[in-house]
């Protein structure tokens, strides 16, 4: 019975899988066979049998004497070359199947005994379709999932970036793997598989990183990277933004011992004029070798010993100035360490106004003259409404009087954070009707819209309007006979 059955399988895979040459394989227990034919999409790579006797109580019985068996089971796996898929079943040569499942599970009758054929397990169909991938932001359209890595690396290596793409899975499930020719932090990659199909799976593409190494490229590569580590400080020079050599010892310490002080001032504020002592240490006694700025501003060094200094005011803006604000240089030594906390407040003053009285109607040029104006953020307000200011230093504001009301109106002076008003109660200016130019009638009201029309302006105070030889009338300048 068992060389009967032999031969029936040996049939059975002739038959189910063939070549156009019909060739006959002769199967043996853990054989292989390569290279045979199939009558499906693709060729059988390979096929392995393992054999089972069945002895007469139901026990396996296969490493005894074979003809003790009353039954045998044959497991054939077979490996297909490519992606073939969708193989018939296997039958029995010159037999009808009593029993036909779906392609599944047959039976058939041979000499009274009967033999089933079930497939245990279908190959997985190949993958079809095309799928879309974004790589460093360009996005390839319909790449085909049977794409070669060789295809593949030059349609996303239009620069070069890629070294090298590798092609992992098998042919339900793909895996590319691509590595860069340079290090660095690169962005993420992503697939849209919405046009891949397969056959009863559901797909998932997944983009990682599985070595990620960090760089840095420069071109051009500037000096500053081809230094030397040193334990102390360097001094760098730069000539035409390139790096010099340093050939030789170019070390440079700051040093506590080396670095002038200044702990205190008295007093601690004052206008323009006023005598400032700054107190503390490494000053020197050459009165040309220190100067002194207050945000900025330089102040007038008067006398120098090697623990006090001695200014007067000049310029600053009206406020209270920190310790940041406050510079004191020795030649030879640098800035002097000002002790935190150590302020310095400028007053200033607002002395003097002209002209004194200006139009109701505005546009009178103002010039306030006195100290401690702050040039960037000067402000000057009539009764509370806003001149313009036209220019600004520490000594004087130069602004546009606004239209006000007859009468005297209060000016304050303003100017940015911190800044200090100064008194300005002695300034006195008056809005005054008398002599405002007055316009009562304009004739005719429209004209030429290419001009040359003859306009009488009726009013008073109109005596020296023709100095302007123009006038502005809702934007639009008339000229004046």
């Amino acid at each position: 019975m068992s060389g009967r059955l032999d031969r029936n399988l040996n049939s059975a895979i002739t038959e189910g899988y063939r070549s156009n040459r019909k060739k006959r394989l002769v199967v043996e227990e853990n054989s292989r066979v390569k290279g045979f034919a199939l009558d499906g999409p693709g060729l059988l790579e390979a096929a392995t049998i393992e054999i089972t006797d069945y002895c007469d109580d139901g026990e396996d019985c296969t490493n005894e004497r074979t003809e003790e068996a009353v039954s045998r089971k044959w497991k054939i796996n077979m490996k297909t070359y490519g992606c073939g898929y969708n193989f018939p079943l296997i039958g029995i040569v010159g037999k009808t199947a009593t029993v036909v499942t779906k392609d599944t599970e047959t039976k058939y009758t041979v000499g009274g005994k009967t033999v089933n054929i079930k497939r245990e397990a279908a190959i997985t169909p190949d993958l079809q379709g095309t799928f879309d991938v974004t790589i460093d932001g360009t996005t390839h359209f319909n790449v085909d999932v049977h794409i070669q890595e060789r295809d593949f690396l030059d349609l996303i290596n239009k620069n070069g970036e890629y070294s090298s793409v590798e092609m992992k899975g098998n042919c339900y499930e793909r895996h590319w793997r691509l590595e860069r020719r340079y290090s660095g932090h690169h962005g993420w990659h992503s697939i849209d598989s919405t046009n891949v199909v397969g056959v009863g799976e559901v797909m998932t593409y997944v983009m990682y990183r599985d070595n990620e190494r960090g760089g840095l490229v420069m071109t051009p590569l500037y000096g500053d990277w081809l230094r030397t580590a040193h334990s102390k400080p360097q001094v760098a020079v730069k000539v035409g933004g390139i790096q010099a050599f340093c050939n030789g010892t170019c070390d440079y310490t700051p040093s506590d011992a080396q670095t002038p002080t200044a702990t205190s001032l008295t007093p601690s504020s004052g206008g323009s004029g006023t005598a400032i002592t700054i107190t503390g240490t490494g000053f020197g006694t050459t009165r040309s070798a220190v100067t002194v700025t207050l945000g900025g501003v330089a102040q007038t060094v008067t006398t120098v010993t090697d623990t006090a200094v001695t200014i007067a005011l000049t310029d600053a803006v009206a406020k209270a100035h920190p310790a940041e604000d406050i510079v004191v240089y020795v030649a030879g030594k640098g800035n002097a360490k000002v002790t935190d906390g150590v302020t310095l407040t400028y007053t200033g003053s607002a002395s003097a106004i002209s002209p004194t009285t200006g139009s109701v109607g505005g546009g009178t040029v103002v010039t306030i003259t006195g100290s401690g104006f702050d040039p960037n953020n000067a402000g000057v307000t009539f009764s509370g409404n806003a001149g313009q200011v036209t220019s600004a230093t520490y000594k004087e504001i130069k602004v546009i009087a606004p239209a006000g009301t007859a009468g005297v109106a209060p000016i304050v002076i303003t100017g940015g954070a911190g800044f200090v008003a100064p008194n300005s109660a002695s300034l006195v200016y008056t809005y005054s009707a008398a002599g405002v130019p007055t316009v009562s009638q304009i004739s005719p009201g429209s004209g030429s819209v290419v001009g040359n029309t003859k306009v009488t302006i009726t009013g008073t105070n109109l005596a020296d309007i023709k100095k302007e030889k123009s006038t502005d009338c809702d934007s639009a300048l008339i000229p004046l006979l």
